[in-house]
């Protein structure tokens, strides 16, 4: 079957669209997207601000996949500002408020980039958060750093840091995760502080660490 990107790629033109000073649901909106596929493959530039949020994605849909590169740079320092914009799609508005149904708010910043296409992808991104509140997830301080290829010896690694994080009535006041190596062989690491004492019987599990359970695994 023909995919979306091979039908796009048979294409050429080029266009641009642009939003100026508009609002939606109350929230003042910008944005401009181009378009440039007079030469085979397609070049995107996307731009949007909502509120003082901001996110801009740039990229190209190459005639060979392989060639396909993408970045997406994030800066929302209020979340909160864009509340009614998601509340006009219910679904989405009610898994980002979460079993409580509490406004998502806090401060976010990502930066992810890719090259390849699925599902030979490689991808490295990291993500900064403060103050969130979101799907059900609250945390003080979030911090995020990733790193994919495009098959199962390819680099793996995975990074997570976070304080006073809240998710599903489990409470950390520090955590830590770590994944390295390659999906086909590497290795977990998870460090949690929290104010909740496991069971005398997980000790052995968890290292018998005061407030500081570990566990570590080889896959």
């Amino acid at each position: 079957a023909t995919t979306l990107g091979e039908r796009l790629l048979a294409w050429r033109g080029d266009a641009e669209l642009s939003l100026h000073d508009s609002q939606l649901a109350g929230v003042p909106l910008h944005a401009t997207l181009k378009l440039d596929g007079r030469k085979p493959g397609w070049a995107v530039e996307a731009d949007l601000r909502a509120a003082n949020n901001h996110a801009v994605l740039k990229g190209r849909l190459a005639p060979r996949a392989e060639e396909d590169r993408w970045r997406l740079d994030l800066d929302a320092p209020s979340l909160a500002a864009i509340q009614a914009l998601l509340d006009l799609h219910p679904g989405l508005a009610a898994a980002l408020r979460g079993p409580d149904k509490a406004a998502v708010a806090g401060q976010l910043s990502a930066h992810l980039q890719s090259q390849g296409r699925w599902p030979r992808l490689a991808i490295d991104g990291e993500l900064r958060a403060g103050a969130l509140q979101a799907a059900g997830l609250r945390a003080a301080r979030l911090q995020m750093k990733a790193q994919a290829g495009p098959d199962a010896q390819a680099p793996l690694a995975l990074q997570v840091d976070g304080e006073q994080v809240l998710f599903a009535g489990l409470r950390a006041d520090v955590l830590q995760a770590r994944i390295d190596g390659s999906l086909a062989e590497h290795r977990i690491a998870l460090e949690l502080q929290s104010p909740l004492r496991p069971p005398a019987w997980a000790d052995p599990l968890l290292g018998g660490t005061d407030g500081m359970p570990m566990f570590e695994s080889l896959a």
